[in-house]
């Protein structure tokens, strides 16, 4: 092959590669914007994963794995659900009770099937453990959780005065 010809087959390829570059980039964009929650939803089963015990993340990996299509469809239902309740806020008049209670209430069903899931896959990898990493994941079921962000939401507010709110004392 002569120079010219090796030429134009890296270019070739160049454009090639920036092709598939470009349509690989496009397709996460859109599965993104198609499946917003999916994210966060991986973001969160790192975290469990993160706080079982290393003996035990395969285990948990596996049961999840089995479950994914039962998860999946509880994460679809419960985005749908916000998508009703985001539709009933933007309309121009206010909803009813009643519709926003249905909403909430289908939202709450979907949270309560999924954490099903999740709980059923902690399950099998709690009675697959042994004494010594039961104890050691107690500790982290102990460390506290949202529950203590929504306690200190029941302390009163700071009061203000005349300058203004009162600077709290930072940690």
């Amino acid at each position: 092959m002569s120079r010219r010809t090796w030429l134009w087959t890296g270019v070739l390829a160049a454009l090639a590669l920036s092709l598939l570059a470009n349509f690989f980039l496009a397709g996460l964009l859109l599965g993104q914007r198609a499946n917003p929650g999916a994210a966060q939803a991986r973001l969160a089963l790192r975290a469990m994963l993160a706080d079982a015990p290393p003996e035990l993340r395969p285990q948990l990996r596996r049961s999840l794995f089995a479950e994914r299509r039962a998860l999946g469809a509880e994460l679809r239902g419960a985005a749908q659900a916000r998508a009703r309740i985001a539709a009933l806020l933007e309309a121009p008049e206010p909803p009813e009770r009643a519709q926003l209670e249905a909403a909430f209430a289908e939202l709450q069903a979907r949270h309560a099937a999924g954490q099903r899931v999740l709980h059923a896959a902690l399950i099998d990898a709690i009675l697959a453990s042994d004494r010594e990493t039961r104890q050691r994941w107690a500790q982290n079921w102990r460390r506290p959780r949202a529950g203590a962000a929504l306690r200190s939401l029941e302390t009163p507010a700071p009061r203000t005065g005349a300058a203004g709110p009162a600077a709290a004392p930072r940690p």
